[in-house]
This record gives C-alpha cells, structure tokens and sequence, in this order.
C-alpha cells in the first residue's frame, strides 16, 4: 500500500484513456490545489493557462512574490514533480488560479481549474491553511455562510459558463466543503454538465446553507474520509460513501497524504473508529444545542484573540515580535463578557455529569474504599505526629492479636476433638496473644515497628504504582500523563520508605507530616479520578444509547 505519490509513480504510465477518472485521481487533483501557485498559473483576469509539467519546472526554479510558504504545510511540492513526470497529468492545462486572503472581509479562499487530456474539467478548492483567518471561517462555517462559500459558487458558475465537457469539483476539508455547497447551489441547467462533487473529507452543510432541493445522498456527491473522521462527520449524518485506511493516527488521518492507495483504488476500510464515533456524537450535540449567537460569542472572541498581537498565522501566534500567549489571554480577559455564557454553559455541562455519578456504589468498590481509607490515615498522620507511628503500629499489632486469637479459637471449638488439641496448648496460645497485646500498649517499643511497617508500606505502594504506571504506558500509549503521574508517584512513595527504614529507631513528627500530606493527596487524586472516570464511562453510555 502506498500514498497519492506512490500513486503517481506506479500508475503515471496510464493516460486517461488507458485508464478513465478515478477516485485515486480526484485525491490527486484536490491535494494540487493546496500548493501554492500564485505567480505560476495564470488567474481568471489575465486569462491563459500553463501545462501541469511547467508549472512544476516553473515552481522548482523558483519565484519572487511567492506567497509565504509557511501557510500551506499540508501537502509537498513533490506532488506536482510527480505528476509532471506522469503522462497522466503532465500534459493537463491548469488556469484559473485563485489565492485570496482578506484579513477585513474574514475571507481564505483559493482554486485553480485543471483541463484534463481527455477533455474533462476538474475544479479544486483549497482546504484550510495555517492562517488565522482562514481557521476562522471554518468556526463560522457552524453558524453562518462562509465568504469563501459565495466565491466558490461563483467560481463554478464562472467555469461552467466559459467551458466545455465534463465538470468535476472537489477539495480536501473545506475545500470539501466549498465543492459540495457550491455543486448543491447550482441550477438545475448549471448541473447538468457537472458530473460529481468530491467531498474528501470535509464537513457537510449546515441547516442555514444547505441548498433546498439537492441532499447530500444525491448520488454525484462523494463523500471520502478516514477512518478516524471528526472534521469530514461535521453536520453529516450518515457514513461517508467511501471509507479509506490511513498511515495516521487520531486526528492526523484527516491529512490526505496518509491515505492509502493500492494501483488503481482506495484501501476501504468497513466503517468509522469508535473513538471518533464518540466524538462526533458529543459535537454533533452541541452543535445541536448551542445557539447561533452563542457560536458567535466563540468565534469572535477567539479569533479577535488570536490576532490580537497581529499575527496572521496559526504558528506565529506564540512569538514574540507578536505579543505571545500574552496578547492572547490578555485579549480573551477584556472579551469575557462574550465568553461567559459559553463557559458556564460547559462548566454545568461538566457538573452535571459529576453530580450524577453514583457515589455509594462508587465508594462499594475497592479501590475507592482503600483511597479513603488511605486519606483517612494521611489526616491521623498530620494530627498527632509525634505519635502517629507507634499508634498506627499498636492498632496492626492489636488487630493482628485479636484476628488471630478469633481465628485460633473458632479453629479450637470446630477441630479440637478430631486433631486433639489439648487446653494446655491453646491456653499457650492466649499468653502469647496477651503478651502482643500488652507490648501494643508500650508506646515507646513501637517506634521501631512501627517504621518498618511504614517504611515497607511505602515500598510495596512504590512498586504497584510503578507497575501500574508501565501498564498503562504500554497499554493505552495516549495516557502518558497518567503514566507519569502513576511514575512520580512511585517515585516520591519509594523515598518516603527509605526515609522511614534508614531512621526506624527515631521519632521524626516532620518526616511523619509530611508522609500524611502525601497521603492525603494521593486518596484525593485518586478518588478525583475514580469519580472523573465514572463520570466519563456515564457519559460514553448515554452517548451510545
């Protein structure tokens, strides 16, 4: 299995009439149009076109005026190389070019129209790139139309007027979007010469732009997506018509470079990852419920944020020449009125799910039960320092004695007769009992004991926690910080023990609050996470239900 570059170079040798138009072929042209161009393909004002093979010698000289490069790191320039050494597409016409950013119309649009050699027409809209603005559309995209909507529309309408043959359209994430929107706001006569929309995974159309007499099952929408799709499920409701395995992980498959591609065809995969199912699911819900104006609160204090220090790009926001992270929370305080709504809306939303949490049968379970135990060792600890150790050893030798002491009893009256055990043995047996009993009551012989118990303790608590944090880590690789607390922890338990075994024969009431600290912490957190999982597990169940 290979990418669209593999692609290219095992397939290249096919002219579209060795081989007509395939999806593999639309994941190529609509990667294309997030390369920049600018300067290269001649626009719709200046007219013309270039063929795809000098484009690409043109790009590889290099030129002035480019754009800066930095916005569009999605896709290699070896994309068009590998095309123009291809009789595929070495010979396709590209014109049309558009690349526009307008910082004060809160517009990212560009497209570029490739003219094929057996006469078709592909139309390919650029996704987002790393500008703020562009970013931005793509939160306005849940409450409004998008600027870049209306000029892909008149775009499309443009090319359909002025050319011939068979239409094709089709982008990658909001270029997906921009394909779909603009096919479905056509006229009924527009539409007969465009053949199919390709919406590789971009979102759908929301309720206030979706067009009123086309769907999004029509049959000459395509709809493409990974496996993991978040952003392609966006007001879409049923699965994409074409599932396609990625090299990426999570959110990375939405980059089309790691969509896999054998000869001639995607490598289909049967349907979406659960993980992104959920996901989509919880978006899904609050799309549904939160306002229009509410995701205009959002948008508008998010992005009035971000450029703030006047940074254009995403990446740049963090530097210093812009004002830094600075800028922005300084930026976000001054606009919290927009945001308070929105945060109390989330912060209920977070309650809600903890107060529902069944804190009796969670406190049934083991684990919790042994937390706060542990936390109620901790306060005793903080408490009464000076003699918290030996009591703490009193009360294991008192609770050993009297367990043994039942045990051997009910031993005595169940299978005395059959062993013969005679009363003289188990009157032994009570002596020694009472003799542990009363070493229990001399506080100053339980220092000792009462260290090593602690000391091993803490050890034995070290060694689990380290043992559970290697579990986890090569269990579930995405729970690294739990890994790492779970490694802190061992660590911090560990020295706590050493401490408590090297000084056994001393009384050290700091040493001894500061064990009772940590362990107060410890049931704290633990219990936080107890009670944060269960909540999680709620959620998750209602979302599938």
């Amino acid at each position: 299995m290979g990418n669209v570059l593999d692609y290219l170079r095992w397939r290249g040798d096919l002219t579209l009439a060795d081989h007509p138009f395939n999806l593999v072929d639309n994941l190529v042209l609509a990667a294309l149009a997030n390369i920049d161009l600018s300067g290269i393909v001649p626009d719709p004002q200046d007219g013309g076109s270039i063929t795809l093979a000098a484009a690409s010698a043109a790009l590889e000289q290099g030129r002035e005026g480019l754009h800066d490069a930095r916005r569009l790191i999605f896709v290699p320039d070896a994309l068009i190389h590998e095309m123009s050494r291809s009789a595929r597409f070495r010979d396709a016409q590209l014109s049309a070019y558009v690349d526009t950013t307008d910082t004060s119309r809160g517009v990212q649009f560009a497209a570029i129209c490739v003219r094929l050699d057996d006469g078709s027409t592909y139309i390919g809209f650029r996704g987002t790139d790393m500008s703020i603005i562009g970013w931005q559309e793509d939160f306005v995209m849940s409450f409004d139309l998008m600027p870049s909507q209306r000029l892909a529309l008149e775009y499309l309408r443009d090319v359909v007027r002025s050319t011939s043959g068979v239409i094709r359209v089709g982008g990658h994430s909001k270029g997906g979007n921009l394909a779909e929107f603009a096919f479905g706001h056509l006229t009924d006569e527009e539409r007969t010469q465009v053949q199919v929309a390709y919406n590789n995974d971009g979102p759908g159309l929301g309720p206030t732009v979706a067009p009123p007499d086309i769907g999004p099952d029509d049959a000459r929408i395509v709809r493409i997506s990974p496996q993991f799709a978040v952003i392609g499920m966006l007001f879409h409701d049923a699965q994409p018509d074409f599932i396609v395995a990625s090299a990426g992980s999570g959110l990375m498959q939405h980059d089309i470079m790691t969509w896999q591609v054998q000869g001639a065809t995607l490598c289909e995969t049967t349907a979406l990852s659960s993980r992104a199912t959920e996901i989509n699911t919880a978006i899904a819900n609050w799309l549904a419920n939160a306002p229009d104006s509410q995701r205009r609160q959002i948008t508008e204090a998010l992005f009035t944020a971000l450029s703030a220090g006047g940074a254009t790009l995403i990446q740049d926001v963090n530097r210093g020449e812009f004002g830094g992270v600075e800028s922005v929370l300084l930026s976000l305080a001054r606009s919290r009125g927009q945001l308070r709504v929105p945060a109390r809306n989330a912060f209920q939303v977070m309650a809600a799910e903890f107060v529902a949490v069944d804190y009796v049968g969670l406190l049934k379970q083991a684990r919790p039960i042994k937390l706060a135990l542990l936390g109620v060792l901790g306060l005793f600890f903080i408490v009464v320092p000076d003699l918290a150790v030996q009591l703490v050893a009193a009360l294991g030798i008192a609770g050993v004695t009297v367990l043994v002491g039942v045990r051997i009893a009910s031993y005595a009256l169940r299978f005395g007769k059959r062993h013969r055990i005679r009363w003289p043995h188990i009157l032994a047996s009570v002596v020694v009992l009472a003799l542990l009993l009363g070493l229990s009551t001399q506080i100053g012989a339980l220092v000792v004991p009462g260290n090593l118990l602690l000391g091993l303790g803490f050890l034995i608590g070290g060694w689990d926690s380290g043992r559970k944090g290697l579990r986890v880590l090569y269990s579930h690789p995405r729970r690294t910080p739990r890994a790492v607390l779970f490694f802190v922890n061992a660590l911090v338990a560990i020295l706590f023990g050493i401490v408590a075994l090297t000084t056994a024969g001393l009384v050290l009431p700091f040493y001894v609050t500061q064990a009772g600290q940590y362990l107060l912490i410890v049931a704290l957190v633990g219990l936080f996470l107890a009670t944060r999982d269960q909540a999680a597990e709620n959620y998750q169940r209602r979302l599938s239900e």
